[in-house]
């Protein structure tokens, strides 16, 4: 191999590992310490580490219009690493990740005895750099039971919208029925998240957001448009806000404000970083659909028709998804693109984003009495 040769395969080997370090470095790694007269309770670190891994990852497994935290167990390595740990390259990555700005982000449990309970305590960073702690007991609880408490609350202080959209799909399962389930909810969601620090402005704009469709999907118009303007105020350019505000006015007849807030939540779009491209793909049909419903109310039919055909490229679906949820507004026939076939991945896709876009979602009944 010549000198050429090797420098190139450096260079790309150099490359890999920034690339891997970077990566990396907004995900969490698990670490748990476990006492010995707790381990004798049936807690090794490495089931403590692995359980609580798949636990929040569980919580985190649904789509979502903001990209989530990762966790991985201490255990568990990329492949670069795999490749360079025998090479004491820690401190390389840890150089690497100091160049770009970029900390490592370690979530650590312990599991102590307290008396004839278990406490476990947990702490770590969020990746704004703030600290947090936690605690909490284990009262008799079986060890996954217990184990999956501790990590609702870890992912609580982590990302706190993730975590209620998660305990929000769980709640609706509830016998009560998924409207009074989704009220309990948004009056839990009333209180702030357990956590020393305090929230973030961005997770209580997403909690408040979050609150507004529950609210919304229970028919509360009322107080779905106070809590979506209550978001917009924690976090201007609030892009799914605005598209669900929008939204409450068009079911309430205000086609004029409702195309208002629509065209001023697509010029915030694009300047919405955080947002997937399949996220951003569902929520841009979803504000042009609004959009195009109401310039059609207001006789723009040049408009709504462009609006319509934006919509259906983004959602091509859209007709038969409408009329699937029994919605009281649909695409016109004569826009083509919009009554594809609903296929098993369309409505995947739909699914997945309903839970933080209520357009395009199942309508209360006081909006169908407004609609055509």
């Amino acid at each position: 191999m010549d000198l050429t040769t090797l420098g190139y395969a450096l260079l790309f080997g150099l490359s890999v590992f920034t690339a891997d370090s970077v990566i990396y470095a907004d995900s969490y790694t698990l670490r748990a310490e476990v006492h010995e007269d707790v381990r004798r309770a049936g807690y090794t670190r490495q089931y403590v580490e692995n359980y609580f891994a798949y636990e929040m990852r569980r919580m985190f497994s649904h789509e979502s219009a903001v990209k989530p935290v990762s966790v991985r167990a201490s255990g568990e390595s990329t492949v670069t690493a795999a490749l360079t740990d025998p090479l004491g390259a820690d401190r390389l990555r840890a150089a690497l990740q100091n160049l770009f700005q970029v900390d490592p982000l370690n979530l650590e449990i312990y599991l102590l005895p307290a008396g004839d309970d278990i406490r476990a305590v947990g702490f770590g960073s969020r990746p704004s750099g703030a600290f947090f702690e936690f605690t909490t007991r284990a009262e008799g609880r079986a060890p996954p039971a217990f184990l999956s408490d501790v990590a609702t609350q870890a992912a609580l202080v982590i990302d706190s919208y993730h975590a209620r959209l998660a305990q929000a799909r769980r709640t609706t399962e509830h016998p009560g029925g998924p409207a009074e389930a989704q009220r309990r909810l948004a009056t839990e969601l009333g209180g702030r998240p357990r956590d020393t620090d305090a929230p973030r402005p961005r997770d209580e704009a997403a909690l408040t957001h979050l609150e507004g469709v529950l609210a919304f999907r229970a028919g509360e118009l009322d107080q779905a448009e106070i809590l979506f303007k209550r978001a917009i105020a924690q976090e201007p350019g609030m892009v799914a806000a605005q598209a669900n505000l929008s939204l409450v006015n068009l079911a309430r007849g205000r086609h004029l404000p409702s195309l208002a807030l629509a065209r001023e939540a697509e010029s915030a779009l694009p300047t919405r970083t955080e947002l997937r491209p399949k996220a951003m793909r569902h929520l841009r049909g979803a504000i042009y659909a609004v959009a195009a419903y109401n310039a059609d109310a207001v006789r723009q039919a040049n408009l709504a028709q462009t609006l319509w055909q934006r919509a259906c490229a983004d959602l091509p679906a859209l007709g038969p998804l409408l009329v699937e949820r029994g919605t009281p507004w649909t695409p016109p026939r004569s826009v083509a693109p919009c009554w594809k076939p609903l296929d098993r991945e369309s409505q995947a896709g739909y699914d997945a984003y309903a839970w933080e876009l209520a357009a395009l979602g199942p309508y209360p009944r006081s909006a169908v009495r407004n609609g055509r």
